[in-house]
């Protein structure tokens, strides 16, 4: 799955962050681009980021291939659940880890549920994967999938890996790991 955090420039990219931005920033054709080299290595999907520019570009890329790319959004409004489902294939949707890490059970739990009464499997994205599933689990909240960060070097993650393994068990949800990347440059920066 495509993310799309190098295209609004995330803080995680650190010094090239404003390269990304400037690169792509409302620039729907340079992520069409992206999204033609990543079809062509086998990616059919996208983590969506609910910023038009980013959304244009979906459309434009669905439109001049005549294929359909499968989206993951995550949105942090409820209006985007009904805009996004008919804009787009979605085989699930999330909401954003800026509603998600406040710890607000209503607010959540009224996202969810919006979510699955468009018939999709609904979940969370965190920065704080530890604590906010910790939180989750201790409310009984059902999510089908969690995106957290994974790396080997804990970059955004507030306990070990083994730690919230077991939470993700007790839980009994799908993963998406993002941030995940990061041990590749960590690596090559030691090397």
């Amino acid at each position: 799955m495509l993310g799309t955090s190098p295209f609004i420039g995330a803080g995680q990219f650190g010094r090239r962050s404003l390269d990304y931005l400037s690169r792509f920033y409302n620039k729907p054709d340079r992520i069409v681009e992206i999204i033609d080299a990543c079809w062509e290595t086998g990616v059919n999907a996208i983590q969506l980021l609910p910023e038009k520019y980013i959304i244009d570009a979906i459309s434009m890329w669905e439109k001049k291939n005549g294929e359909i790319i499968t989206v993951i959004s995550s949105i942090f409004r409820l209006r985007q659940i009904d805009d996004l489902i008919n804009r787009f294939e979605h085989s699930a949707m999330l909401v954003h880890a800026s509603i998600v890490d406040y710890h607000d059970k209503d607010i959540l739990n009224r996202f969810l549920s919006k979510i699955r009464e468009r018939g999709l499997p609904a979940g969370i994205v965190s920065h704080t994967p530890y604590r906010t599933l910790s939180w989750i689990k201790n409310w009984e909240i059902d999510i089908d999938i969690a995106m957290i960060p994974i790396n080997k070097i804990g970059y955004m993650m507030d306990a070990d890996i083994e730690r919230i393994g077991r939470l993700i068990r007790k839980i009994d949800c799908k993963v998406i790991a993002k941030k995940f990347l990061l041990l590749a440059e960590y690596h090559q920066k030691r090397h």
